[in-house]
């Protein structure tokens, strides 16, 4: 996988991320289900973890061993989920920070991290018949 598309992908989640952490998003469906917002964030970071563990693990120049990958892509989205929880706080009247959601963050992380060691074997066979 090229070095630009990766890279690009990763721009593009970590961009809708922002997106969603910081403008005013209205759902149509008012529908209240305790926590929901905590399994939104959770998937979020899982997907956030897997995105940029595919940049730093792939791409050409930036390739790096298969666990420098997952802690920097790891590293990297709990302190973007601080980041996010800060802004709020800081850029916004609308929105307010919330510790749950930072543990939410980093359970979708831990769980990304998780599924990329039980998938080590798959990842990297895969990366050395490219």
């Amino acid at each position: 996988m090229g070095h630009k598309f990766l890279f690009s992908l990763a721009i593009l989640y970590t961009g809708i991320i922002t997106w969603l952490s910081l403008a005013k998003v209205f759902i149509p469906i008012n529908v209240r289900v305790e926590g929901s917002d905590k399994i939104g964030h959770l998937l979020a970071y899982f997907v956030f973890a897997i995105v940029w563990f595919l940049f730093f693990f792939f791409s050409k120049r930036q390739s790096r061993k298969f666990t420098t990958s997952f802690i920097w892509a790891a590293l990297f989205g709990f302190a973007y989920g601080i980041l996010m929880e800060i802004l709020q706080a800081t850029l916004t009247s609308y929105r307010s920070p919330d510790w749950k959601d930072v543990i939410a963050n980093t359970s979708g992380i831990v769980l990304a991290v998780f599924l990329l060691i039980i998938l080590k074997n798959k990842i990297v066979t895969y990366k050395t018949n490219l």
